[in-house]
């Protein structure tokens, strides 16, 4: 049987991840991204290798439906950062 970490270890690290994760976003409010659409930007960068990467598989990776991935990539092209 595990044991659970004590109850000050769990609010440490949910107060860690918070304020981590407001950094991210204020750091990435300049670049009209949010931190969903910075994990799309590092997926797909990684499938540049092979030279491309469909909507569908990006989804799947990331968790999202097909209709709020093509909202997404709708954004960042908007942007310029893809390119469909």
């Amino acid at each position: 049987m595990t044991q659970l970490a004590a109850h000050s270890d769990l609010e440490a690290l949910f107060l860690f991840y918070n304020r981590l994760h407001r950094d991210m976003e204020r750091r990435l409010k300049p670049l009209a991204l949010t931190l969903t659409g910075l994990q799309a930007l590092m997926e797909i960068a990684g499938h540049q290798r092979v030279g491309f990467c469909t909507r569908a598989r990006l989804a799947e990776r990331l968790g999202l439906t097909n209709g709020s991935m093509s909202v997404l990539v709708g954004r960042l092209t908007r942007l310029g950062y893809v390119e469909p």
